[in-house]
């Protein structure tokens, strides 16, 4: 009784077949578990920083802001320049007026954010960067856009 079996060349091809189908289900299902993204009204928050425009200007150690965004703004990120390193001076959230809890500023909203206590002079120049909430895994998280920042000089 003669018996046949595979070739050793079919049989190699497909080991490999199933090694490289079985590699690339557990590729894409780790990515789906690793790769969570930050969103804002349900999309990537990054998306989200893109329709981000406001205009800040620096009084003394005050800093105005106006939101001309169709994105509600949750903190500014200012960073000094004068330091040479650009080091973070502060990300200040806005408070409401009795300062009791965290507010956005919506679309055609203005508000102030004091820099008391954080060294500012009349010339240091600032650079602030919108921050926006979003939402990640059921939580809360803030993200920093940070090509959409402004430099301005502080006046006295």
């Amino acid at each position: 009784m003669k018996q046949r079996g595979l070739s050793p060349v079919v049989a190699t091809a497909l080991l490999i077949t199933i090694a490289v189908i079985l590699a690339s289900i557990l590729f894409f299902w780790a990515r789906g578990l690793l790769t969570e993204h930050n969103q804002k009204f349900g999309e990537t928050i990054e998306n989200a920083c893109a329709d981000v425009n406001f205009k800040a200007e620096a009084f003394g150690e005050n800093i105005s802001i106006l939101n001309r965004g169709n994105v509600p703004i949750y903190a500014l990120d200012i960073r000094s320049e004068n330091t040479g390193q650009g080091s973070v001076i502060a990300i200040k959230t806005f408070r409401s007026k009795d300062g009791a809890k965290e507010v956005t500023i919506p679309q055609g909203s203005s508000a102030e954010i004091s820099l008391v206590g954080y060294g500012i002079q009349t010339g240091n120049t600032l650079l602030i960067q919108p921050v926006l909430l979003g939402s990640k895994g059921g939580q809360s998280e803030v993200y920093v856009c940070e090509d959409k920042g402004l430099r301005i000089t502080v006046a006295s």
